[in-house]
């Protein structure tokens, strides 16, 4: 055969919905000056002449990074004996690894501490990495939502917003959302463009990793080791609010090197990029919550009176997860049998007993099946009266 399987790589078009300061990513460091507070209005001015301020501006400044490929090496007989074009393979997956650890430490930069809104959905399987354990919850439509919120709140423009989310994390909405939703949704995409869909002012977008945090909600980055309790993220962004400074991808070769018989490759290209305001608005992280079960609850009467007579009484105990519920009844005088929520009190009659006590108990335990959570309901029962 003379084609090879290559190797598949993420889509990077997210990168785009950004400001571009690549005119600058010769530079060491790039500058973005941000305006201070405006001077501040009075209505009906009585001091005069008013006060006079200096306004103080912010400088918010990152650097470039560069980022180079591991050299390979190509031996001649390669090139002639293979029916594949292996050099060709090499430098199209040894570019395109750059590209997406390029854009992957642009993610990283564009993530802001303390700015994050935690998913809230149904318990499923973490899933960034073999070591991660137990559940998170998912992310729903509710998500959104809030995130919608918290950037009108802020001000920020209603145009050029944007979600990007993991795999898993995107299927999670998908499956959130009803059938007319769904409809909407994937109507408003532009596949060109990369948006998968719009939702609530945001144009979607995915990517096959996006960002990982420790339990903590600091970034963990993908090159680092995975911990157990981690957690994968999106980011929520408006395009006005992000810088990237992405460089030329620049080969170096030598070649028939006579010391290798071959050929010798490598990549290097330039990287920077930054939020743009001081104040960090126009960008959100959306981070997994981890998953804690909450014990189901038991409503329902905790104690009644009964009469002297033998006879039934009927009693619902509802289930805050809809489970039908359990009882056992500590005494013989009273027994207790269920159907579903329904727990049906069997008494004896209390006859008169001039040495007897006024009334008697009995203690009632109702249970959720497969739970520990108990209820317990006291049953009192008058004797009868004398004659």
């Amino acid at each position: 055969m003379n084609t090879i399987v290559e190797n598949f790589f993420p889509d990077n078009s997210f990168a785009t919905k950004s400001i571009d300061d690549s005119i600058f990513v010769s530079n060491k460091t790039v500058h973005i000056p941000n305006a201070g507070a405006p001077s501040g209005v009075v209505i009906n001015r009585t001091e005069k002449p008013a006060s006079v301020n200096q306004r103080t501006d912010q400088d918010l400044t990152y650097d470039m990074d560069e980022l180079t490929t591991n050299p390979i090496y190509i031996p001649n007989i390669d090139t002639v004996e293979l029916s594949y074009d292996k050099r060709q393979s090499i430098l199209w997956n040894d570019r395109m690894e750059l590209q997406k650890q390029a854009h992957q430490n642009l993610l990283y930069r564009w993530f802001v501490s303390g700015k994050v809104i935690e998913t809230e959905g149904d318990a499923r399987e973490a899933h960034t990495s073999t070591t991660s354990t137990g559940n998170r919850n998912a992310l729903t439509k509710a998500t959104i939502l809030k995130l919608m919120t918290r950037f009108n709140q802020d001000d920020v423009p209603a145009t050029g917003r944007y979600i990007l989310l993991d795999a898993v994390m995107y299927a999670d909405l998908l499956k959130d959302l009803t059938e007319k939703e769904l409809s909407a949704f994937l109507a408003s995409a532009d596949a060109q463009k990369g948006i998968l869909g719009n939702l609530y002012g945001f144009d979607i977008m995915q990517r096959s990793q996006v960002l990982r945090l420790t339990a903590g909600k600091a970034l963990l980055k993908w090159s680092e080791n995975a911990a157990a309790t981690e957690l994968a993220a999106g980011l929520a962004w408006q395009e006005q609010c992000v810088s990237r400074a992405m460089g030329e991808t620049k080969m170096f070769d030598n070649m028939d090197d006579p010391t290798y018989y071959g050929d010798i490759y490598s990549f290097l290209t330039r990287v920077g990029g930054s939020p743009r305001r001081y104040d960090k608005k126009g960008i959100y992280v959306i981070a997994e919550a981890t998953y804690v079960p909450v014990n189901p609850t038991i409503s329902g009467d905790d104690s009644f009176n009964v009469p002297a007579t033998a006879g039934n009484s009927v009693r619902t105990y509802a289930t805050s997860n809809g489970a039908g519920v359990t009882a056992e009844s500590n005494a013989d005088w009273l027994t207790v049998s269920v159907s579903g929520n329904k727990v049906t009190f069997t008494r004896t009659a209390y006859a008169y007993d001039a040495e007897g006590e006024a009334t008697r108990s009995a203690t009632v335990t109702i249970g959720i099946a497969g739970t520990n959570v108990t209820k317990t309901v006291t049953v009192t029962q008058a004797m009868a009266a004398n004659g």
